[in-house]
């Protein structure tokens, strides 16, 4: 088996080493796989029209210039969150062009 019958023993930080990076490992995977749960599920609850007038919402805001504000029940819904930065961005966009156009 092994020369003379003496096992290598691996080092203490090695080990440790190891430990930390499976820790490291599961505690991402968790996070991730929690993020995805949490993605599904509010997808699943969130009905289409709601989607659409957070985006009308956010484009109302982008086109005013004013600062994005996020209502609350976009603060925790990513889907939400998401349709109303876009409609932000789309929104000030459009308001950019207007303005560059008249120059």
């Amino acid at each position: 088996m092994f020369k003379g019958g003496i096992r290598k023993q691996i080092p203490l930080y090695t080990r440790a080493g190891w430990i930390t990076a499976w820790i490291f490992i599961v505690v991402i995977i968790t996070l991730s796989l929690r993020m995805c749960v949490g993605a599904l599920d509010c997808s699943r609850k969130t009905e289409p029209a709601e989607i659409q007038h957070y985006f009308t919402l956010g484009a109302v805001d982008g086109r005013q210039g004013r600062q994005a504000a996020l209502p609350e029940a976009a603060m925790e819904n990513p889907l939400l969150r998401n349709a109303y930065n876009k409609g932000f961005r789309q929104g000030r966009d459009a308001a950019t062009a207007v303005i560059d156009s008249k120059q």
